[in-house]
């Protein structure tokens, strides 16, 4: 399994990605970084010809998007909901 990884930025605005090939049968991809971990959601991409694919190498993918809703809690974004 080949493993890649990357990062770019410092302290607070650094951020990594972590990317594990599955010998052949698709990518595994991992970005994190900021100050608070959490799961900001997830994205599955299926690859498939093109429609108007003129070639057997004319890609493209269908994507869906899970994003997973959460609160950050800091003191600015607390006073904005307040009023």
């Amino acid at each position: 399994m080949k493993i890649i990884h990357a990062s770019a930025g410092d302290g607070r605005y650094a951020i990594h990605i972590d990317a594990f090939s599955t010998e052949g049968k698709g990518l595994c991809a991992f970005l994190y970084g900021g100050e608070i971990p959490h799961n900001g959601g997830t994205v599955v991409a299926v690859p498939r010809l093109k429609s108007n694919a003129a070639h057997n190498h004319d890609f493209t993918a269908d994507i869906w998007i899970s994003a997973v809703p959460h609160i950050i809690r800091t003191p600015k974004l607390l006073f904005l909901l307040r009023n």
